[in-house]
């Protein structure tokens, strides 16, 4: 996949693309061929190609841009050729996701789709131009392995699949620390206790999440693994919060979705 009119000022030597590059995508990362399973890393030039298994079924929505509805014959930044577009309530199905990562740290993603009508294509759907601007990478969809398969394991006589994902949640309320994630054949190990004062919350870093979710209180969720105050533990979602609009969890789905779909 060539890219066409790209910058000079963007050709860097080959030796300064690495540093840069591999903070974004392992070749090693376990995805069980589902989505987020690579199918294939190219160079061109100065641009690392990674195009990873996604399927996925969205109806485009006011959250979708002008730029996200132009059908390209392939994925390119700069003068693709048109092959069709979309328009709002039209329904795609995602086959595969294109990165291009740039030597100075540019990053740009499309999809791979095809329409109701039997239009195939690419639609371009995020860039990052900078390290700024995607300091905290929420929304690039695999970036350093998000949601990869950590372990697969059996608690209780339920199976849980652990996946890798970073993002912050917020607790209100005391609640239990567990040693693994379930309530089945595991236990507390410590407790979160909010401060007693106007704004009695805790703010946490989660690292994994289980793929699977519980229903606990009439709450059905997922088990997040935290630290708190040095104690590695997992915590029952359903009583966490998070501190924004649109959907809880940056799964790759989610930050599509909220790319593509409807607020």
């Amino acid at each position: 996949f060539k890219v066409v009119l790209f910058p000079m000022c963007l050709l860097y030597r080959q030796t300064l693309i690495s540093p840069i590059l591999s903070g974004f995508s392992q070749s090693n990362n376990n995805y069980a061929n589902g989505n987020g399973t690579i199918i294939e890393i190219k160079m061109d030039g100065n641009i690392k190609w990674i195009f990873r298994k996604h399927i996925q079924q969205i109806q485009i929505g006011d959250l979708s841009r002008n730029e996200n509805l132009i059908i390209y014959n392939r994925p390119v930044i700069e003068n693709g050729v048109i092959v069709g577009r979309l328009k709002l309530n039209d329904n795609i199905n995602i086959i595969q996701l294109a990165e291009a990562i740039i030597a100075n740290g540019d990053y740009y993603y499309w999809l791979k789709i095809t329409t109701d009508d039997r239009v195939n294509g690419w639609i371009f759907c995020g860039k990052y131009q900078n390290k700024e601007q995607y300091d905290e990478r929420y929304w690039v969809p695999y970036f350093n392995g998000r949601w990869e398969i950590i372990e697969k394991i059996n608690i209780g006589g339920k199976n849980w699949t652990v996946r890798k994902i970073s993002q912050t949640i917020t607790v209100w309320e005391v609640l239990n620390i567990r040693d693994k994630p379930g309530l089945a054949d595991t236990k507390v190990i410590s407790k979160i206790v909010p401060p007693e004062n106007e704004n009695p919350q805790v703010n946490l870093a989660i690292t994994e999440a289980t793929e699977e979710t519980e229903t606990i209180d009439g709450l059905t969720d997922r088990w997040l693994k935290i630290n708190y105050h040095g104690v590695n533990g997992w915590i029952f979602g359903g009583y966490t919060t998070v501190e924004r609009g649109g959907y809880k969890y940056y799964t790759p789905e989610n930050n599509i979705l909220s790319k593509l779909g409807w607020f």
